[in-house]
């Protein structure tokens, strides 16, 4: 090439063509990663407001001291999307160490919630009279 001329050598147009071609497959493995996580995000979003709603329901309704363990109502119907369920598992808690026959007025809540046939998300939360 004369003194004179301007341009790129192929060399130098390989390279640059080289590293644009790994740029563009590191974003496009990005994009893949970002569209297969996007479900598994909506699934623990789905579950973690159905559990933090049921936890609010057993915390309206009147306080179990006769069953032991304690029995509390899931909610159902159109507030559940399909392929949802809830389960809600209720003990007393024994603070006094007199035995857990007396009900000492304070009980823990669990709320599991399942999506198909795995658990999605829970939560603990306690229930006093």
């Amino acid at each position: 090439m004369a003194r004179n001329q301007h341009g790129f050598s192929l060399a130098e147009v390989l390279v640059t063509l080289a590293i644009m071609g790994t740029f563009g497959v590191a974003l496009l493995s990005g994009l893949t990663t970002v569209t297969k996580s996007t479900p598994i995000i909506d699934e623990i979003s789905t579950a973690q407001s159905l559990a933090e709603r049921q936890i609010e329901s057993v915390r309206v309704q009147a306080y179990d001291y006769m069953n032991n363990p304690p029995q509390y109502t899931v909610f159902s119907g159109t507030a559940v999307p399909n392929g949802y369920e809830i389960g809600v598992v209720a003990s007393r808690l024994d603070h006094d160490d007199d035995g857990p026959g007396d009900d000492d007025g304070i009980q823990q809540v669990s709320v599991t919630v399942m999506h198909g046939a795995k658990s999605a998300f829970s939560l603990e939360g306690y229930k006093v009279r």
